[in-house]
């Protein structure tokens, strides 16, 4: 199997692993972003990888974009790309119509 941009095994679970922007470093206080995608198949690993890379790219764009964020700010995001729910598919509400 080919190796999957991002990922990294680590015992029987991948882990989604992303270089901070070496201009980014200082603000957002991490050289790496590194979190846990809690499955240990690797088509399910590819897929949540793919939304953390997005979520890491919007990051760093609005880092980018809007450099004097307050250190709140600045946690929340990275608390936001943390927290994120992966795989959650949003379902549209039908008014009790399915």
């Amino acid at each position: 199997m080919a190796p999957i941009a991002n990922v990294v095994l680590r015992g029987r679970t991948f882990h989604f692993r992303r270089r901070v922007p070496t201009g980014l470093r200082a603000t957002l206080r991490l050289n790496e972003m590194v979190r846990s995608l809690g499955t240990s198949d690797a088509r399910t690993a590819k897929l949540r990888a793919c939304q953390l890379y997005v979520a890491s790219k919007s990051i760093f764009s609005t880092l980018n974009a809007t450099p004097m964020l307050t250190d709140a700010q600045l946690a929340r995001l990275v608390q936001d790309f943390y927290g994120l729910i992966l795989d959650r598919v949003i379902l549209p509400r039908f008014h009790g119509h399915l």
